[in-house]
């Protein structure tokens, strides 16, 4: 059933013949709300847009400059048939000399109308897809709450804070710092010098976990989910690389410190058992969650996510410290749209850092490293190893490197201990930490070094 798409053309002539009557005035608090495709009408899509093109290069905005931008666009045939510049004259002299609040109000009605109308196109779409029956359920309700959810978000963005709302809000947050005494505040690893050196993993930031193959970075990112979890912090974790049976096993494996391999092969004793029977138990009723989707894109990952966080019976105030892990970044699948993988990878880097922000949970990637570490005698990682993009640099607020000497140098004096070296630290100092790396388990544990340190 076909229905006429919702609109009121009078609201949309009036912000439109305002802010050419007066664009001096009411620009800076008008434009920001509406984007051209919130107009029903195609005419006045394309004034606003040529509006929007003027003020972004710093332009007055009259008849005159939006008649030129919208012939330098190409667009003004299609006002030919309204009337040309006849018609943006009308537009002017329909209105007076408004209140910006009045033209606000209006670029508000817009809104909703234009609102209004995604939402009917969203359902429509909705039901053809169902119809169909090419797109599996989960996947239809998953795009539907990611269009949804970005509809909503169109009326929280971009509000300025006042300053002092904003000071007595980190008034509250140091004084909370202050009486608990903690030397960690956000979320702990569950490595006693890591700890220190981060402060725990904050609300917000995007880390990256990097490291070459077997170097032990899916069982540093487990542990302290594991860790996170058993303190009563809910995680979600998403294992684009080993199902969840794999992971679940190497999860027994590292918290009953039991060999990995006997546990594979069933090889295992009388107090393997035990251990076994006794870590199940200590993880039964851990809130930790684990989706095992092989290569889902970023939008499945967002809603998952979004829906996880609205989970009441998980947040039941909707704000409690949480925290999302995924292993790994460059198994997340990308629409091909770039035709360049460092920019789909930056794509995927800069839409994890907004979720973090959104979600205000820390996101720890894994990632993986090119070879170039390999071909110099200090074999440690750096910044620039990171595989496919600078920009997982610059957009993660720590890039923490596991590197295991072992690996290289059979004649190694640091067996059985791995370094993470913190290499960005945007809210802090940088530094490596020694830890003993129990490769049978896939365990990190704190080292005790024979000097002190």
């Amino acid at each position: 059933m076909h229905r006429p798409l919702p609109s009121n053309p009078d609201a949309e002539r009036e912000v439109i013949g305002a802010l050419l009557f007066q664009s001096s005035r009411i620009a800076d608090d008008v434009l920001p709300l509406l984007k051209p495709d919130d107009f029903d009408s195609f005419p006045l899509s394309n004034i606003w847009a040529a509006c929007l093109d003027l003020h972004q290069a710093r332009q007055p905005i009259s008849l005159i400059t939006v008649s030129e931008r919208l012939r330098t666009n190409g667009t003004f045939p299609h006002l030919v048939a309204s009337g040309g510049d006849a018609y943006l004259a009308e537009l002017t002299n329909a209105v007076g000399l408004s209140d910006t609040a009045n033209v606000v109000q209006c670029a508000q009605i817009v809104l909703d109308f234009s609102r209004r109308r995604t939402c009917m196109l969203i359902a429509d779409k909705l039901a053809e897809q169902a119809s169909i029956g090419t797109i599996p359920c989960s996947d239809l309700t998953d795009r539907a709450q990611t269009a949804l959810q970005a509809l909503a978000d169109r009326t929280l963005r971009g509000v300025p804070k006042p300053l002092k709302r904003l000071l007595h809000e980190a008034v509250g947050t140091i004084e909370a710092r202050y009486k608990s005494q903690r030397a960690v505040t956000g979320i702990p690893w569950g490595l006693t010098k890591l700890d220190a050196l981060t402060h725990g993993r904050q609300p917000g930031h995007l880390i990256i976990v990097a490291g070459r193959p077997a170097s032990g970075k899916t069982a540093l990112v487990l542990g302290s989910a594991i860790h996170a979890a058993k303190e009563g912090t809910p995680g979600l974790l998403f294992s684009l690389e080993m199902s969840d049976e794999e992971l679940t096993e190497r999860t027994i494996a590292s918290e009953a410190r039991v060999d990995s391999r006997a546990l594979r092969t069933g090889n295992l004793d009388s107090s393997d058992w035990i251990k076994i029977t006794r870590s199940i138990t200590r993880l039964a009723d851990v809130p930790l969650q684990i989706d095992d989707e092989a290569s889902p894109d970023l939008m499945t990952i967002t809603a998952k996510c979004r829906r996880w966080r609205r989970d009441r019976k998980i947040f039941p105030q909707g704000n409690e410290p949480g925290f999302v892990i995924l292993d790994y970044l460059q198994l997340i699948a990308t629409n091909g749209r770039q035709q360049n993988r460092e920019r789909e990878v930056a794509e995927l880097s800069k839409g994890l850092k907004a979720l973090a922000k959104e979600l205000r949970v820390p996101i720890i990637a894994v990632a993986s490293l090119s070879r170039d570490c390999e071909k110099r005698t200090d074999k440690r990682p750096q910044l620039s190893d990171l595989r496919d993009s600078g920009n997982i640099e610059s957009d993660a607020d720590e890039v923490l490197f596991v590197y295991r000497d072992e690996m290289y140098n059979q004649n190694s004096p640091d067996k059985n201990i791995a370094e993470i070296l913190l290499a960005k630290h945007r809210s802090g100092p940088t530094g490596t930490v020694r830890v003993n790396y129990l490769a049978a388990s896939t365990t990190f544990t704190d080292l005790r070094e024979p000097n002190g340190r």
